[in-house]
């Protein structure tokens, strides 16, 4: 975050579905926590959502692909609302034009520092692995979205149940019949 700019940078490591709703998400979280109760709306900050994608996400061969809100019948109107979402393609690292971006973007893609700036970041990569705290919260906050979805699935898989014997029900069979 800067004065007049937030940023929210996630690296995608697998295809995950609704690539652009978690774009969403992560805008509103944005908004939500840079917006005080009862402030202007007018105080929101231009924010950029940055997915590096170990993956090219639509599929099209690019390195990097911008979004902006856009109007359908003349896309030269803005809307400015200050959301750009940014997400790059590792594995199309050879054609990005910018070295530094390509740099960057090859390092995530084959590990391979080729400047100071990736050179950099595989030290502090290289520290974090040995670094017994960072393994430890990285480990549970892992442990922890998997015990989350692996909840979410019992439960709407009672949802599931409970909504299939209500229906049942309501076609007018017996208890024992609901029950079997």
């Amino acid at each position: 975050k800067d004065s007049d700019k937030v940023f929210d940078i996630e690296i995608q490591n697998g295809r995950k579905s609704n690539l652009g709703k978690r774009t969403r998400y992560y805008q509103s979280m944005i908004d939500i926590d840079n917006l005080l109760k009862g402030a202007s709306y007018t105080a929101l900050n231009e924010s950029y959502i940055i997915f590096l994608c170990t993956f090219d996400p639509f599929e099209k061969g690019l390195p990097h692909y911008t979004f902006k809100t856009r109007c359908l019948q003349d896309s030269k109107v803005d809307i400015k609302d200050g959301a750009i979402k940014e997400i790059f393609n590792a594995t199309a690292y050879a054609t990005e034009e910018d070295v530094e971006i390509s740099a960057f973007l090859k390092y995530i893609d084959s590990k391979e520092a080729t400047d100071d700036f990736t050179d950099k970041i595989n030290h502090i990569v290289e520290l974090a692995k040995i670094n017994e705290k960072f393994k430890g919260d990285y480990l549970a906050m892992n442990i922890r979205e998997t015990d989350i979805y692996e909840e979410g699935i019992v439960q709407g898989a009672e949802q599931a149940k409970i909504e299939t014997a209500r229906n049942l029900l309501n076609m007018n069979l017996s208890l024992e019949q609901v029950v079997q």
